[in-house]
């Protein structure tokens, strides 16, 4: 070989060295610009997590795991707790939710004071080779900084790290060694999958959204009574529920599995993290219309994303509230699961968690809102009916195949969801499909179009034969429903109505129905009283007393539909689609900052995501509210002078309670 050869040569080799890719598992890890965490804020991140119970529960899964376990490895040097609060405030600041930033943050980010409230070992400061034994406590802040050499290298405190999160993982993972760092076959995920003990998948569930939803309810806890009585002050239990998307990692239609080629033992490559999906804007978000039925096209599904599904459920207003009057959307619950797959369950986790935290804090059930993918779609078995268990009124909307009537109880009609005279008009019946029919042929939108006044004088007119309800159905889904002709509340006349109370021997009941239908009002006169009528029509009784089943609780809802209460109710469905779109904005949505593995360890981060954007919403609202309080004049009373604390204890007991002064709020 020439020397020019061997010129290039070594040319070439140098140029191979530059383009190699060096792991962030083994790069140095050197200060940053960020500054460090503030122990305030490792404070409420504890004090949060702790008010909820997290770590004596997780400490219990360790006591029993370890039992249970076949291999025991070495103790641990970073506990579960220290790692879930340095993870969360890694989430909360805004660095990339990577091991590799958390390590570093242990080392470079915390306050002496701070590693010893969170127990980090002495050595992980330690210096390599110093002969005066500093630590890195010593050279801080100091020119030094940057050049010193630590005993523990990046790549065993990253160890230290990524077992702690291994840990936290295998105590809440329902899907153990189904997502590896590799594709595999499709015919060999489905086979792993089978393995697995489905007792075990469902208690691994349950601990996995336990966890999760007491992250987002920490967030809360970490300001004191006076601030949580300020945020709950104005919220009556109602909540929106919606999904959203949690997007992973992965090239386009490249590594996911198509439908075509599930369940068929094919020995195509299916996407490392297995239990994902195809993840569609539309529909019920899984590849199908909302009806869960009729699929979406090809040209729907174009731009489909390879995900899971997180479900929030958010505090709203109730149809009572005024614009000096509202709620902090805060989320209170969390869910996660494939796309498009068990939604009413999902949602009943979501609005169970939701219950339970509004119960905690004195507040009783609002009214649940969601889309139509929940309502009406799910099983009135998996959400209406426990959600009505629970206490909840129900608002929602309804597809195009779910519009006109249903045979209702007792034979009534149900029509959108409320039950209707059985002698309405098909006019009537079917307004609302029509009135879409004319909209769909119209070039603007549903936003721009001009308002269809015969659709709103045909709801207007709908009304007065709508059954009167005697109160909201209870917890077994029972009412009681009355003849609209016979009641004081209807406001319909009807032949066959008068034909019945006429026959009534009983002479004081039938002067009373006879008084109710000559009340003077003016009601609408039925012209084609139904051929076969049901107990509605012909019974002698005042009211009767009826249930939801699973065809009418699964379109009943506690609002006339279209109806100025119900737009103000179900417009409070923005709020939750406004918070999925400010916790994507606040990392949720980036990839780079959830490349960890494992449906359990994608479950923790998205509820970490979403105690951070609580706690960036009650910061702001916290800020709103101590200005107005500075800026607002005292009252100086009938003496000229302000009035003093009546009870200065309780108020400094209250301002300051679960807080360490002087702050009052979380960094």
């Amino acid at each position: 070989m020439s020397a020019s050869q061997a010129r290039e040569a070594r040319k070439d080799a140098e140029r191979a060295k530059d383009r190699e890719r060096v792991s962030r598992k083994f790069k140095r890890v050197q200060p940053d610009d960020r500054g460090d965490l503030k122990i305030t804020h490792v404070q409420r991140i504890r004090q949060g997590l702790e008010h909820e119970g997290v770590f004596d529960q997780v400490r219990a899964w360790q006591r029993g795991h370890d039992q249970t376990s076949v291999k025991r490895g070495a103790p641990e040097k970073v506990s579960l707790e220290s790692f879930l609060i340095l993870l969360s405030a890694v989430v909360e600041d805004g660095s990339a939710s990577l091991i590799m930033d958390v390590a570093q943050t242990a080392r470079f980010r915390l306050t002496r004071d701070a590693a010893d409230l969170l127990g980090i070992r002495d050595d992980v400061y330690a210096l390599k080779d110093d002969p005066a034994g500093r630590t890195f406590w010593d050279v801080k802040h100091t020119e030094e900084e940057g050049t010193v050499t630590f005993a523990l290298s990046p790549a065993a405190l990253y160890d230290r790290m990524q077992s702690a999160m291994d840990r936290l993982s295998d105590l809440v993972e329902p899907f153990p060694g189904i997502a590896t760092r590799a594709p595999r076959p499709i015919n060999e995920v489905e086979a792993a999958i089978a393995a697995l003990d489905a007792d075990e998948i469902a208690a691994k569930r349950d601990r996995l959204l336990w966890l999760m939803n007491a992250i987002v309810h920490g967030s809360l806890y970490r300001y004191n009574r006076e601030v949580r009585r300020a945020i709950k002050r104005t919220w009556r239990g109602s909540l929106a529920i919606d999904g959203t998307k949690l997007a992973i990692s992965s090239t386009k239609f490249g590594g996911g599995v198509r439908k075509e080629y599930r369940n068929c033992n094919s020995t195509r490559m299916h996407h490392s993290e297995a239990m994902g999906g195809w993840y569609v804007r539309l529909g019920d978000h899984g590849g199908f219309h909302e009806d869960g039925v009729t699929p979406l096209s090809r040209k729907e599904v174009r731009d489909a994303t390879w995900a899971l599904e997180v479900h929030f459920g958010v505090m709203i207003d109730d149809e009572h509230a005024t614009k000096s009057n509202r709620t902090l959307n805060l989320a209170v619950a969390v869910s996660i699961d494939t796309p498009g797959a068990r939604i009413g369950e999902n949602s009943l986790t979501v609005l169970e968690a939701a219950h339970k935290f509004a119960t905690e804090n004195g507040i009783g059930p609002g009214t649940v809102v969601g889309d139509r993918a929940v309502m009406p779609n799910a099983q009135y078995k998996k959400f209406k009916k426990p959600a009505r268990e629970l206490g909840y009124k129900t608002c929602h909307d309804y597809t195009s195949t779910q519009l006109g009537k249903i045979d209702g109880p007792i034979g009534s009609v149900q029509v959108e969801g409320q039950f209707c005279c059985p002698a309405i008009s098909a006019a009537m019946t079917n307004a609302t499909k029509n009135a879409r029919k004319r909209l769909d042929t119209v070039d603007d939108d549903a936003d721009t179009a001009e308002p269809d006044r015969t659709y709103a004088q045909q709801l207007e007119r709908r009304t007065l034969l709508n059954l009167p309800i005697k109160e909201i159905p209870n917890a077994d889904g029972e009412l009681r429903i009355s003849c609209p002709a016979s009641d004081p509340r209807g406001g319909v006349s009807c032949p066959l109505r008068e034909r019945v109370v006429a026959q009534i021997e009983d002479a004081e009941l039938r002067n009373k129905l006879t008084d109710r239908m000559n009340d003077g009002k003016t009601r609408l006169r039925i012209t084609n009283p139904p051929v076969m009528p049901g107990a509605i029509c012909t019974s002698t009784q005042l009211t009767h007393k009826v249930k939801l089943d699973d065809k009418t609780g699964k379109y009943y809802q506690d609002y006339a539909y279209k109806s100025p209460s119900w737009y103000k109710m179900y417009g409070q469905r923005q709020q939750v689609e406004t918070f999925n779109k400010d916790v994507k904005a606040n990392g949720m949505s980036d990839t780079k900052r959830r490349r960890v593995r494992g449906f359990a360890k994608q479950g923790i981060l998205a509820a970490m995501f979403a105690a951070a954007t609580n706690v960036k919403r009650i910061n702001a609202f916290n800020a709103v509210r101590n200005a107005n309080k500075q800026n607002s004049p005292t009252d100086p009373g009938p003496s000229g002078h302000p009035d003093p604390d009546p009870d200065p204890d309780h108020s400094i007991a209250v301002r300051d309670e679960d807080l360490s002064p002087p702050d009052e709020i979380a960094a």
